[in-house]
């Protein structure tokens, strides 16, 4: 019963303390908003007013995601990296990546629904005619696991045959 009422009161302080601790902001120190404040942008490239590592509020910025500028033309492992290499805020390459137009399917199909059956509907022929090739017996991944162990067995036979020959 004593060890519940411990469990119950750490439980009760531990909730407390998170509750009440005011937030911190993130490792942003006067220093690094320095850092920040000196990248300059590509020539050519006009800087949004507000982007990822000068906002108070990424959430309130939805509108600006699309924009490569908002991320200052980095990537997700750009931006990952750039506390470890303390380039925190540079700016990346505007011209890296791919269009939009560049990514689309060239395929036809509007959904992978509906690529999957086309490509099932293309296999099932050759499945059928694999399988009337090897005669009545169907292959399988049971008959292609069975042949793996008494190849193995085979092998570690040959192995130990050896060594107890030359141990003898």
């Amino acid at each position: 019963m004593a060890t519940r009422i411990v469990t119950v009161a750490s439980a009760f302080a531990l909730t407390s303390a998170l509750l009440l601790e005011p937030t911190l902001p993130a490792q942003v120190t006067a220093e690094v908003h320095a850092t920040i404040a000196e990248q300059r942008p590509p020539p050519g490239i006009e800087p949004l007013p507000i982007d990822l590592f000068t906002t108070k509020d990424f959430y309130l910025d939805a509108e600006r995601w699309q924009d490569p500028r908002y991320t200052r033309c980095n990537t997700p492992r750009q931006i990952d990296e750039m506390w470890v290499r303390g380039v925190v805020g540079q700016w990346g390459d505007c011209d890296y990546g791919l269009e939009a137009q560049e990514l689309k399917s060239p395929y036809p199909y509007k959904t992978a629904e509906e690529h999957y059956n086309a490509l099932l509907a293309q296999a099932k022929p050759r499945a059928t005619s694999t399988a009337a090739i090897r005669g009545s017996r169907a292959f399988t991944a049971t008959a292609l696991a069975n042949r793996r162990h008494d190849v193995g067995e085979q092998v570690l036979g040959e192995s130990s045959a050896h060594l107890f020959a030359d141990f003898q």
